[in-house]
């Protein structure tokens, strides 16, 4: 029997993260979700089949498979095939449907009761550094002085926190990153290479690879009269059922000094921001 990882879905719903790469390639917990799907299928099969679609190719050359793995543009499903569709999260026996973009948020806050404190022996904690909870810290990376950080955290690879700094529960940050003085990141998912270094706030949000957010930033994740969060999608106003969502910002995005983000914002991918922009609306 062949398990066969169904990465090829690219959906509108999942914009800004998916203009231009498909679901799988979308993060949780510093992994793809194509990854997350990987590990269920090793437990199941060691022939494992990735279905992308061609013009995806090059993006998942950048990603380390285990031998057992073959990448295939035009694969035909056999009666006996079991399919994973790498659309959605997989946790162990369980499945989390990832619809919508702030999906990848409440997946989190669902399952960061699993992550368990670690920390990488190659990594530095200053000794005034304070970490309370579940934190995990990769190799490399070095946690400054004054940086308080509440877990559940999942910090990756070769980062820079701090120093003096805030991040709590349910955040995870990816590889390269740098968050800096006099920054709080609180429920949010961070992509790899992303900086955020000066006098920011990133709550409830998500800012996908390489972004970086200029001194000042501010996201606002929560309506004054406290309902629920509605953002726009292929022109139309769609719940979200969250009463807190900040920034969702895509690849490559950089943003001038002291901007200013609306709650449930949509920043596309490449795009920049000029110092002092307040964006009322999704930058497409």
């Amino acid at each position: 029997m062949n398990i066969i990882i169904d990465a090829a879905a690219q959906t509108q719903d999942c914009y800004p993260l998916t203009v231009n790469k498909p679901n799988a390639l979308m993060s949780v917990f510093n992994k793809t979700l194509l990854e997350h799907a990987l590990s269920v299928a090793a437990k199941r099969s060691q022939h494992v089949i990735i279905q992308i679609q061609e013009i995806h190719a090059g993006l998942f050359q950048q990603i380390e498979l285990p031998d057992s793995c073959q990448i295939a543009t035009d694969y035909i499903l056999q009666p006996e095939d079991l399919v994973i569709d790498a659309r959605h999260f997989y946790w162990n026996d369980e499945v989390f449907n990832i619809q919508y973009a702030w999906d990848l948020i409440k997946c989190q806050e669902k399952y960061a009761s699993e992550v368990v404190y670690s920390i990488d022996p190659k990594s530095t904690i200053e000794p005034l550094a304070t970490l309370k909870g579940n934190v995990s810290v990769g190799a490399g990376t070095i946690i400054k002085n004054g940086v308080y950080i509440e877990g559940p955290v999942m910090i990756g690879e070769n980062c820079t926190i701090g120093p003096n700094c805030y991040i709590r529960g349910n955040t995870s940050i990816g590889s390269n990153c740098r968050i800096g003085n006099a920054v709080e990141v609180k429920n949010a998912i961070i992509g790899s290479g992303t900086n955020i270094c000066h006098l920011s706030y990133f709550g409830d949000g998500i800012a996908g690879d390489h972004v970086n957010l200029g001194a000042g930033f501010i996201n606002a994740n929560l309506r004054h009269d406290a309902q629920e969060m509605t953002t726009m999608l292929n022109g139309s106003k769609v719940p979200t059922g969250r009463n807190k969502l900040g920034a969702i910002i895509g690849d490559d995005v950089h943003t001038g000094i002291n901007t200013s983000v609306y709650p449930g914002r949509k920043i596309w991918p490449h795009l920049s921001t000029n110092p002092g922009e307040i964006v009322s609306k999704d930058l497409i």
